[in-house]
């Protein structure tokens, strides 16, 4: 009896602790809405409620130009249907902590190949230099639906 006392209380503490190296990267990208027509304009919002900056990749100097990739659904995964810009282009805009970037884009046509799903995927650093990504699950937005 002891010995089934002493292994149920191991493995109760080993299921107990935390996975170490885990992060949490606290960054929120969402649209304004689920569902868009070809040519609505989608609102991006882009939330940092880490603790430090996160550095996102824009075009030049001009924030409101962000680099990202809208991306569609197929059948095996996501592709690239229109990327902003190279990504990255080189060039960051500091995200504070607590703060929000907000820009915008207009819907295109919706291509073959796939299915009215789309995302919008971006490349958030957790330093200047681009040199450390912040997580690719953390780099995506929320999904949406595009009506022809």
């Amino acid at each position: 009896m002891n010995k089934w006392l002493t292994t149920l209380a191991l493995a109760g503490l080993a299921f107990s602790c935390d996975s170490p190296d885990v992060p949490n990267y606290n960054t929120e990208i969402k649209t304004d809405r689920t569902e868009y027509t070809v040519g609505d304009t989608v609102k991006v919002s882009i939330v940092n409620d880490l603790d430090q900056a996160i550095y996102i990749s824009i075009d030049g100097t001009d924030s409101s130009k962000v680099d990202y990739q809208l991306q569609q659904k197929t059948v095996e995964n996501w592709k690239t249907v229109v990327a902003s810009h190279p990504v990255p282009s080189g060039k960051v805009f500091s995200l504070n902590s607590g703060n929000k970037l907000l820009y915008k884009f207009v819907v295109p046509a919706v291509p073959v190949g796939g299915v009215n799903i789309f995302r919008v995927n971006h490349r958030i650093y957790m330093n200047q230099d681009m040199t450390k990504s912040i997580g690719g699950q953390q780099t995506t937005s929320n999904s949406f639906f595009v009506y022809e």
